[in-house]
């Protein structure tokens, strides 16, 4: 999203015409507005940008008191990754869940394979009064 369309989506914030956004080195934003610093993941909606500025500031040791970093707590990124592992332990279990269904599909396959040729062999024999020894 530019900063054209997010000043846009965000007219009714204060400090809204100096709105600055910065690509990050991780691939985020840094978006800065009214002396509040946030960082966001680029495809960050704007509700999810204001909700990050309303959230609690956390002071950066390293910018004075005036510019203050508003970013999420370190616990709310922990809960958030271990949601997503979480999440990929869930869809991997159910991969090898469903290849375990799979996997008895086609044993069963191969069994009637199986015995569909004993059965051929059977009556090939009684046709054949046994066949060739």
């Amino acid at each position: 999203m530019s900063a054209a369309d997010l000043k846009s989506a965000l007219s009714h914030m204060p400090g809204i015409e100096g709105l600055t956004i910065v690509p990050t080195v991780s691939g985020h934003q840094r978006i800065t507005l009214a002396g509040k610093t946030i960082e966001v993941e680029a495809n960050a909606s704007p509700g999810e940008i204001e909700a990050a500025f309303n959230a609690s500031v956390i002071p950066n040791p390293f910018v004075s008191t005036k510019q203050a970093k508003s970013m999420t707590t370190i616990g709310e990124q922990l809960k958030a990754a271990r949601a997503q592992l979480a999440d990929a332990r869930n869809a991997a279990s159910q991969a090898v869940s469903e290849s375990a269904d799979a996997a008895r599909v086609v044993l069963q396959e191969v069994e009637k394979a199986k015995k569909e040729a004993a059965d051929l062999r059977a009556e090939v024999a009684i046709l054949t009064n046994g066949g060739p020894a």
